[in-house]
């Protein structure tokens, strides 16, 4: 009797190690020690399931951020939210990499640009390329605007010095990853928009990213209005830079054109004069791109507008060509 009594005790205990679930161990990081000075953001951002090390027991906190990482952080954190229909084939992304569906969801929702584009029209998406800071503020903007996240609380946009070369759509994710509080810069003042990013320091931009972002009740903008906004901040920045060199704006209008039943493009025509010149500047911005196209014309006021004599090639002006044209006929 005591045998068999044991023997069904014995056989309890083993059904119970089978079934019950084992703690598991914290994760620790052979490279990350706690006094290191990124460990509790590293750790936050593996506990919410956004970075994860090298599978080797490694975290590699000085390496710097890949585009294929960056676009698995988008991947993880979004949950594997599709919005997009505009699929893209990268030639250099190709399963089973481990970052194939990450990066063809990032691209096609328009979160990481394509890095090359060959004469044969083939994209290259370059995922062992260092991801720069401007493209890691921009995707997490993107990301914003995607999954309709609305901040907790926002502070004053921080000036950058060396960032004035950015196009405006990079200008406008920076100003509001800054209000934000995600990014704030080097001690001094800098923002270093076109260096890399070491792991670390995506951690603590990642980490403060998923503590300040919620969900918004109301629905998310559209394209038209996106696009519109847009419009509407180029004009401000061109028209403000204009009015520091002596131009007066004579003429502003915008006009929505949907392309193809997907996307959304915001064409508009501002004019500026100052002495015997008159500026025209055309551009356009898009729903699927953060590129904005400029195109221009010099026209002699005492010739009726009619005398250009100077114009850019179509769609290869950027935002400094027009500052630099503002600043010859100033």
């Amino acid at each position: 009797m005591k045998k068999r009594l044991l023997s069904v005790i014995l056989a309890i205990i083993m059904i119970a190690a089978l079934t019950t679930p084992a703690f598991a161990a914290p994760v620790t990081y052979t490279d990350v020690d706690t006094s290191h000075w990124a460990h509790d953001y590293i750790m936050s951002c593996f506990n919410k399931g956004v970075m994860t090390g090298n599978g080797d027991g490694t975290f590699s906190p000085d390496a710097n951020t890949t585009r294929a990482e960056l676009a698995q952080m988008l991947f993880n954190y979004s949950h594997n939210k599709t919005f997009g229909n505009n699929i893209v084939a990268l030639t250099d992304v190709i399963y089973p990499a481990w970052y194939t569906q990450a990066t063809n969801w990032a691209v096609s929702n328009d979160l990481i640009d394509v890095a090359f584009v060959d004469d044969d029209g083939l994209a290259y998406f370059y995922p062992d390329t260092p991801a720069t800071r401007e493209e890691i503020v921009n995707a997490f903007y993107q990301l914003k605007i995607l999954l309709n996240l609305v901040p907790i609380q926002t502070n004053p946009a921080i000036n950058f010095p060396d960032v004035g070369h950015l196009e405006p759509a990079s200008l406008d994710a920076l100003r509001c990853m800054s209000e934000s509080g995600i990014v704030k810069g080097d001690p001094d003042g800098s923002f270093r928009p076109d260096d890399p990013v070491i792991r670390a320091e995506v951690a603590t931009i990642v980490d403060r990213y998923t503590d300040n972002y919620v969900l918004a009740t109301d629905p998310p903008p559209s394209d038209e209005e996106l696009v519109t906004e847009a419009a509407l901040n180029t004009k401000q920045q061109i028209e403000t830079y204009a009015e520091s060199r002596g131009f007066r704006m004579s003429n502003y209008s915008t006009g929505i054109r949907i392309v193809d039943d997907l996307r959304v493009m915001a064409t508009s025509e501002i004019s500026f004069s100052r002495d015997k010149h008159l500026i025209k500047i055309e551009y356009s911005n898009y729903s699927w791109m953060s590129t904005i196209i400029f195109t221009y014309r010099v026209h002699l006021s005492d010739e009726n507008f009619n005398g250009i004599i100077e114009q850019s090639n179509s769609g290869l002006a950027r935002m400094n060509d027009i500052f630099a044209l503002l600043d010859k006929y100033s």
